[in-house]
């Protein structure tokens, strides 16, 4: 099976290379001073680096997994193991396996995700860590 895909060293280089730059002046910074609050104050190099993170993980998983041929298999992984809980438990399929196999629920499904990914950084970079919104992380870092 081949996936589509793009070199991450040449075309990424520069946005790599400002975490890097980020975190080596994170490093002489606790070199200088060991008991600094490195992700106290304004967003710093930490804070930056680790919302560059947070962004990028949620920028991979909406271009580089919700968009996988591979998620055509889904409703089919459903359907068995619809019928494998059926045949363990000798009910009838859980209302859930049915609402996830109707037609065209698995595709809306997998949008909704990817629509909710600036939500899901918001939630976690911004709400719980303190990072910018992803609308001005790059201006802010």
């Amino acid at each position: 099976m081949a996936i589509k895909h793009v070199n991450i060293s040449s075309n990424m280089a520069d946005r790599f290379e400002k975490v890097r730059s980020h975190l080596q002046s994170v490093v002489e910074h606790c070199e200088r001073e060991p008991h600094a609050e490195v992700l106290a104050g304004q967003p710093g190099p930490a804070l930056c680096t680790m919302c560059f993170l947070v962004y990028y993980f949620f920028q991979f998983m909406n271009n580089g997994v919700l968009q996988l041929p591979l998620l055509n298999l889904i409703p089919q992984v459903i359907q068995l193991t619809c019928i494998i809980v059926a045949n363990i438990n000798q009910e009838i399929t859980p209302p859930v396996c049915q609402a996830l196999l109707a037609d065209g629920a698995m595709p809306a499904l997998l949008k909704a995700i990817a629509d909710s990914m600036g939500s899901f950084y918001d939630l976690i970079a911004v709400q719980a860590m303190g990072c910018p919104s992803y609308q001005t992380l790059f201006g802010t870092c």
